[in-house]
């Protein structure tokens, strides 16, 4: 699975304001790991999104606040 399809299953589109929100999204969950803002599929960002999807359920969690 390649980062575009995580991040779809992630909940996210792959448009600049989609990596953008997910870049913010990944920057409130602890630890404080800075995600540059670029709006690009970087490869920090391609890291980030590896991350996150293989602990997606939490993500998804914390990102909804609930």
């Amino acid at each position: 699975m390649n980062s575009r399809s995580m991040l779809d299953a992630l909940g996210y589109g792959t448009d600049r304001r989609e990596l953008e929100r997910f870049q913010r999204d990944y920057n409130r969950l602890p630890p404080k790991r800075l995600l540059p803002l670029t709006g690009r599929f970087d490869e920090a960002t391609a890291q980030a999104i590896e991350l996150a999807y293989e602990s997606r359920e939490l993500f998804k969690l914390a990102r909804d606040g609930v």
